[in-house]
């Protein structure tokens, strides 16, 4: 990551013993060892508060050479010098244009140029991201007021997102303006959005901010981002794996985490109790199955009468076996349907609240939503509907077995 490029000057007010102005035409270049260029593109709008862009630089030469052209021509000099008659003071009165140094960032090859001791800037100098040329102010009892200029430059206020309960602690709403306090500054920001929580902090009191504009701030004042200890990305869905795996493989990467890694396990509170649930589902639905079996065969002696009696009556076999088939499936079917609604209403208003009390006080409390994992829910469902089917199946063919034994008689005694 490049911050920011610092370039000293050429002679300093400490060369005594060198009076000729050391006449500046550098190139810079840097790249990779991959040999990718660094500078372009990405560095287009960099600039310095002391060296001019080529066009402002030539736009000044041009401004130079038609006043010295005047001067020459009413056969004047540019520079004069007067003595105050009453204070005995000195005043040199300069009337040629400033020509100040010139810095190209357009190029993968950085162009400066200038003079030592004339135009290029004793102090060093800082070329980064949010900073443009100043004229110098003018200077004397003559120059006119206000030309003095500020020495702020302005700070367009950086992007940031805020927790809710950040928010209501600075009393701030999406839009308000602030003064935030990082790296040793006081940063302008405005809220862009309020979210529930920051990564990389489990706080409920976090802020967010753009890190392009948080560089152009800090800039500004001669600071540079300090170096993150941690970087949260987004992969494209489904690859998760992948991408921790290959970066868990490189020696400049101390550990990788993420939502398919084991190390995320850990900070899924609710996971636990969701597989306890799904065993205990898995199990309810053994218990179903086996007691709707119990039932039907209870009911396969029970109600052994019926059959002849029904057959007595002209009822055909396989509609005795269709009418019990529909009876206990009709049955099934609305058991299911109805704990189906009731489990639904009960984990609204419980589950939430539940998966909630596992967050510790001090932490941000996120959104409990109550979601339908399709996969294990479908899974139980369809060995749920098959036992039940056998079942069925099972009893309509022993009806159909007891309404063809003509040998049956019902004792009574």
């Amino acid at each position: 990551m490049l911050l920011d490029v610092r370039l000293e000057a050429p002679l300093t007010p400490q060369d005594r013993w060198d009076p000729v102005p050391a006449q500046v035409d550098a190139r810079l270049s840097v790249t990779t060892g991959d040999g990718d260029h660094v500078l372009g593109p990405a560095t287009d709008d960099w600039g310095a508060e002391q060296l001019a862009p080529p066009d402002v630089a030539r736009a000044a030469q041009d401004d130079a050479e038609r006043l010295a052209a005047e001067a020459q021509a009413e056969g004047r000099d540019l520079v004069e010098t007067r003595v105050d008659a009453v204070t005995g003071d000195i005043w040199v009165f300069d009337d040629a244009a400033f020509v100040p140094a010139s810095l190209d960032t357009s190029q993968s090859t950085w162009t400066l140029r200038g003079a030592g001791r004339r135009n290029w800037p004793e102090e060093t100098v800082v070329v980064g991201p949010g900073r443009s040329y100043r004229p110098p102010p003018a200077e004397g009892p003559l120059a006119p007021p206000g030309t003095a200029g500020s020495t702020d430059a302005a700070v367009e206020p950086v992007p940031v997102a805020l927790t809710p309960e950040a928010a209501r602690a600075a009393e701030l709403g999406v839009g308000d303006a602030a003064l935030v306090e990082a790296f040793g500054t006081d940063v302008p920001v405005t809220v862009a959005a309020l979210v529930p929580a920051v990564p990389g902090t489990l706080s409920p009191r976090a802020a967010l901010l753009d890190r392009d504009g948080l560089v152009r701030a800090l800039a500004v004042d001669d600071r540079g981002l300090p170096f993150p200890t941690e970087l949260w990305a987004a992969t494209a869905p489904g690859e998760e794996t992948a991408v921790i795996e290959a970066l868990a493989g490189r020696d400049d990467v101390v550990s990788a985490a993420g939502p398919a890694s084991r190390a995320a396990l850990v900070t899924d509170a609710t996971g636990a109790a969701r597989r306890v649930f799904w065993v205990a589902s898995a199990g309810a639905v053994l218990l179903a199955a086996t007691g709707i079996g119990a039932v039907a065969a209870t009911l396969l002696g029970g109600r052994r009468p019926e059959v002849a009696v029904l057959r007595a009556l002209g009822m055909p076999p396989a509609a005795q076996a269709r009418s019990r088939a529909l009876e206990l499936g009709g049955v099934v079917a609305a058991s299911v349907a109805l704990g189906l609604g009731a489990g639904l209403l009960v984990a609204r208003a419980v589950v939430p609240e539940l998966a909630r009390s596992t967050t510790a006080a001090d932490q941000v409390a996120l959104a409990a939503p109550l979601h339908l994992e399709v996969l294990p829910w479908a899974s139980l469902m369809s060995v749920g509907a098959v036992a039940v089917a056998a079942v069925v199946l099972a009893q309509a063919t022993r009806v159909r077995r007891q309404a063809l034994d003509t040998g049956y008689r019902e004792e009574i005694r």
